[in-house]
């Protein structure tokens, strides 16, 4: 009877421990585990004569409105100046340009929303840049935002049940003759496609997706005007190609069994361990007892 007891204790401990091993050979690495690393940043606000300005909104990258609101929050601030740095459709830079500046802020801390209106300019990117005095004349530039003012705006994502790439196009059908759009994967080119006003979708098939290979890649959109002259050329730019789904190149990678769940493999180590000490030590108890009750 001991040895049975012995046998099944030590049989079913070593199973558990077996089972949590492999388990935990089919986690992620430490780096994925719910137990990671906390470091607290204590920031600490030092109240000075230091002058800052920052942009609440826009944020860097953004499509250019006609009517754009700029976000100001200042402190410390006696003067706060609105800059531009303009590059138009051809490369020329105008900069330097003052937007706003106001000398009459409260000195220690506001915000603004000041609407601006750039659409003038004329297609093209706009550096936005603020600059704050405090009142002995020291200027500190603080904060930057790159706009871009284009004709066509494109938006790149994937059809799950087929994996075919699309892009949709968002332009004003009495200024816009066509659209040309250049693929580039590792500054390679792989695809163009052209398409008239007033059609404002893309879709390119999975199959032809696949065939491009992976790397960066670069989508350049190019915008014709009626008399078929050039207007605009945007570039975007990414790592990989857009998400196509389950069927083209961007397809997710699910990777092993547990790979989603958020526990790190040492967890599964640990308490493997566990368990076969703790079996251990039943199976020395059952043992110990049995042996006291033949004494007995």
């Amino acid at each position: 009877m001991k040895k049975t007891h012995k046998k099944i204790l030590g049989v079913f401990g070593l199973a558990l421990v077996a089972t949590m091993t492999f388990v935990a050979t089919q986690l992620p690495s430490p780096d994925a585990s719910a137990i990671t690393e906390v470091k607290d940043t204590l920031s600490v606000r030092v109240v000075g004569e230091v002058a800052s300005a920052i942009f609440t909104k826009p944020s860097s990258g953004q499509t250019l409105e006609s009517d754009q609101i700029i976000g100001i929050q200042y402190e410390n601030a006696g003067t706060v100046k609105l800059s531009l740095t303009y590059t138009d459709a051809d490369g020329n830079v105008t900069s330097d340009i003052v937007l706003w500046e106001d000398d009459t802020l409260d000195y220690y801390a506001g915000s603004i929303d000041l609407p601006v209106d750039l659409s003038n300019y004329g297609y093209g990117k706009f550096l936005l840049t603020l600059s704050a005095t405090d009142l002995n004349g020291v200027t500190l530039t603080t904060d930057t935002r790159l706009l871009e003012y284009m004709p066509t705006k494109a938006d790149f994502s994937g059809d799950e049940a087929t994996g075919d790439l699309i892009i949709d196009l968002e332009y004003d059908e009495d200024e816009v003759g066509k659209v040309v759009v250049d693929i580039y994967v590792d500054g390679k080119p792989v695809h163009q496609v052209e398409v008239e006003s007033p059609t404002k979708q893309i879709r390119i098939p999975a199959s032809t997706v696949d065939s491009w290979g992976e790397g960066d890649i670069t989508f350049v959109v190019t915008t014709y005007n009626k008399n078929n002259q050039q207007v605009y050329q945007t570039e975007y730019n990414f790592t990989e190609i857009p998400n196509t789904g389950t069927g083209g190149s961007g397809a997710p990678d699910t990777g092993g069994l547990f790979q989603n769940l958020n526990i790190a493999r040492e967890d599964y180590l640990i308490t493997g361990l566990i368990i076969f000490f703790i079996f251990a030590i039943v199976a020395f108890g059952v043992v110990a007892r049995s042996r006291k009750s033949n004494r007995k």
